[in-house]
């Protein structure tokens, strides 16, 4: 695979645009952020000036912790040999050894012969040297990887579990060109979404009813995504809850989401810990306390089978009736 070796704004366009790239595992709106959270750690690494390739066995144990927080659950060890071996077919990871390993059916990789043979892997090392060279374009990169994969209200603990500064993204800029950087290409949004639905719910957020305001102005409260817009969830109503800054995060990291026949909250069984029964734990099996008076507007069953499957914490404790 061919990397750009050059220096500047294009070569940092180049950079952008493969990692903007990365094929995942998509059906039925699964959602599979092996690839991104581990392009994360790499480039956390390179920041820190750490060596360029790692062993499969560095990044299981890195990658599983990540993935146990920021991917959906699911039953065995984490699935980190895939994206270790595929990654290489993106054209941003390299493994220099790779003709060392037996083959394998569908040319997998298997945990036992990457482990054996002691397979390395990292980012090219072009684009090693490039993001070491200019921080500002790392963090840049990281901003994209984030802003395409996951909601606001995770960033900042991605960033913190993979070891990069939040701090630095808004300290430092890179250079644009006329292409203004392709990670700029994001899905334009609808302004309007936010005040529809904090308006369908009365401005109050429809878990634990905060409704604190300065005249007018709602503090805190915030219009939720059910189907994530990195999704491709829509700008619709029906898509939308009015929650507040607090349980907006609790229900983008999955600890509650609500079933689709009541709305009632269902708590994840992993969620625990100081403030759980006042701010979480007491809503488990209760209705939402405030929804909208149009029933065009009430959350639609599809979103929230989908905020069911692949966000919430305990998908095995939905019932399959609901």
């Amino acid at each position: 695979m061919l990397v750009s070796t050059g220096h500047g704004s294009e070569a940092a366009n180049d950079i952008l645009n493969r990692f903007s790239k990365l094929t995942q595992w998509n059906r039925n709106g699964s959602r599979a952020p092996h690839k991104p959270l581990l392009a994360l750690w790499a480039i956390s690494r390179c920041l820190a000036g750490k060596p360029r390739l790692a062993s499969f066995e560095v990044v299981d144990g890195a990658l599983a912790g990540l993935l146990k927080s920021f991917a959906p659950r699911r039953k065995g060890k984490p699935d980190t040999q895939d994206p270790f071996w595929r990654m290489r077919n993106d054209g941003v990871w390299e493994i220099p050894r790779e003709d060392s390993m037996p083959p394998r059916p569908g040319k997998k990789a298997y945990r036992k012969d990457l482990f054996s043979k002691d397979i390395h892997g990292g980012l090219f090392e072009a684009d090693y040297d490039a993001l070491r060279k200019n921080p500002a374009l790392a963090w840049r990169l990281a901003d994209l990887l984030l802003d395409a994969h996951f909601p606001e209200t995770l960033h900042d603990a991605i960033l913190r579990a993979t070891g990069i500064d939040s701090t630095a993204l808004v300290h430092q800029d890179v250079p644009s060109s006329s292409d203004d950087f392709v990670y700029s290409r994001r899905r334009r949004r609808d302004s309007r979404f936010r005040h529809v639905v904090l308006d369908a719910y009365g401005n109050q957020c429809a878990v634990c009813c905060f409704a604190v305001r300065d005249g007018p102005t709602p503090y805190a409260l915030e219009a939720a995504h059910i189907k994530w817009h990195r999704a491709r969830g829509p700008d619709k109503v029906s898509n939308g809850l009015a929650l507040c800054a607090l349980h907006h995060e609790l229900f983008d990291r999955g600890a509650f989401t609500l079933l689709p026949r009541d709305y009632r909250v269902a708590v994840a069984n992993v969620a625990s810990g100081d403030g759980f029964d006042e701010w979480l734990g007491r809503f488990d099996g209760h209705r939402l306390l405030v929804t909208p008076s149009d029933d065009r507007h009430l959350p639609e069953p599809k979103f929230l089978a989908w905020h069911s499957r692949w966000v919430f914490r305990s998908p095995e404790t939905i019932p399959k009736a609901a």
